[in-house]
């Protein structure tokens, strides 16, 4: 039998391909940090996008992974275990902002990690008294016991041994979509939270950052040139890898940071594998652009959200449009693709505001290096401001640990919006029908000419 067993849940609601092609980061950590403090620990990590684990579940400790959209999936296979005999937890960031309801909800489940459980379930498994850890949560005596959070520095944390999963199987994944140009996909993470969810901390709505961003405030934390360049030297050493995604929150935070990487780069005369990243719009310059291509960053995701700086103001993003355009400039300058992602359904937004956005992503798809357009509907989940607005709107959802997402969203757009969810999606479609400028080898698929200006002009929304 195996000691201990972590899992990452499907996704119920949406075809995410990465989750079947990219080896389970966060699993990965743990199963490292974990093993180094207990050698003797038999680890597993599973994978339930990759077939349903029924037959699988058989361990001493199982803890799953979860987040809003593979949540539910998550309680069926805690009920799975814990008829096995198992001692049962789950993190993520939707048991992380509601440990009392999933406690009170899912006898199933024993333990609730919040935030980082690194440290918290190595404690837990060596036997130390439950109500002394940090970042635990758990029932005692019929009362649910919330132990206080504290934060791990991302440099604490041994780089992720991929050995605990067979990569093969993930990279042959990897080969048979068409999500990415390349056969041999790792997915990796180099800063901890966001500088501007830390900087725009609102103690009125006690809410920070983009509404739609569900990340807790934690502090900024970001792994040093040297141990980032580790850990690519490691993947494509060992495993061959071509292709990394940075899933940062943003990988450009800091343009110090960034500099020394590429510098790094340079001394050792080290020519990296095709990187993706994420990144604000409001942190591309004309320096920035040129370190991203001269490190291969062949494709940067950003949030351009909606066309009208109203509806950027109201998604508390704290920029504007005329920043995602100058990005989108310099970028496509620099030869670098961008995936690009709309937001339907923001707060108050209009009939008008909707088209504006279809409007400007058209645009962008017509003049810069577009490979992809992803818009979606804003899905109020628990850790939104949207959402605690949403439940004092409709109280039947109070208490509630499993949501159907998409009544949510209905539910949002009757008390927020100026048009039902149904006009939202419609328009979220139409917009991902667009014909990007560039395929993901970088080849155009359209026949209007790109427009790459030098120099310091900027376009206006259309």
């Amino acid at each position: 039998m195996t000691n201990l067993a972590l899992i990452q849940p499907s996704h119920q609601y949406i075809n995410l391909p990465s989750s079947k092609y990219m080896a389970p980061y966060n699993l990965l950590r743990l199963a490292t940090f974990v093993k180094e403090k207990i050698p003797s620990l038999d680890i597993a990590i599973l994978n339930e996008e990759h077939g349903p684990l029924d037959c699988k579940i058989n361990a001493d400790y199982i803890m799953i992974s979860a987040n809003s959209f593979t949540y539910e999936n998550a309680v069926k296979l805690a009920k799975d275990a814990k008829s096995n005999g198992a001692v049962v937890g789950v993190g993520g960031i939707h048991a992380t902002n509601l440990p009392i309801e999933v406690l009170k909800n899912r006898k199933s489940i024993d333990y609730v990690f919040l935030g980082n459980g690194e440290q918290a379930l190595c404690e837990l498994l060596e036997g130390k008294n439950p109500e002394r850890i940090a970042n635990l949560a758990f029932r005692k005596n019929g009362e649910i016991i919330l132990n206080p959070k504290t934060h791990l520095d991302i440099n604490s944390i041994p780089i992720a041994n991929r050995s605990f999963v067979d990569m093969e199987a993930y990279f042959s994944y990897c080969k048979e979509s068409n999500h990415v140009n390349y056969a041999r996909a790792a997915l990796t993470f180099t800063h901890s939270s966001c500088k501007w969810k830390i900087k725009s901390f609102d103690k009125k709505t006690n809410h920070n950052g983009c509404i739609y961003c569900s990340t807790n405030k934690n502090p900024l934390s970001i792994m040093t040139p040297e141990r980032t360049l580790e850990e690519i030297k490691y993947l494509v050493n060992e495993f061959g890898v071509d292709y990394i995604e940075n899933g940062s929150d943003s990988f450009t935070s800091t343009k110090k940071w960034l500099s020394s990487f590429a510098d790094l780069m340079q001394k050792k005369g080290i020519r990296l594998p095709a990187m993706q990243i994420y990144a604000r719009a409001d942190e591309i310059n004309k320096e920035t652009a040129r370190l991203l291509a001269e490190i291969n960053v062949v494709e940067v995701f950003i949030g351009f959200e909606t066309g009208t700086d109203s509806g950027l103001k109201k998604l508390n993003k704290g920029l504007t449009t005329a920043d995602g355009m100058r990005a989108a400039e310099l970028l496509t300058n620099n030869n670098i693709r961008i995936e690009a992602a709309i937001i339907e359904m923001f707060p108050g937004e209009t009939k008008e505001e909707s088209q504006k956005s279809f409007e400007y992503a058209k645009f962008l798809c017509n003049n810069f290096h577009i490979s992809k357009i992803c818009a979606y509907t804003l899905t109020p989940t628990p850790g939104l401001h949207v959402f605690r607005e949403l439940i004092e709107r409709e109280p039947q959802y109070k208490g509630e640990d499993i949501f159907e997402l998409e009544q949510l969203k209905k539910d949002y757009a009757k008390h927020f919006c100026s048009e039902p969810f149904e006009f939202y999606s419609e328009m979220a479609t139409k917009i991902r029908l667009l014909k990007p400028a560039v395929d993901a080898s970088g080849m155009r698929t359209n026949s209007a000419p790109i427009k790459t200006i030098p120099g310091e002009r900027r376009h206006t929304v259309p």
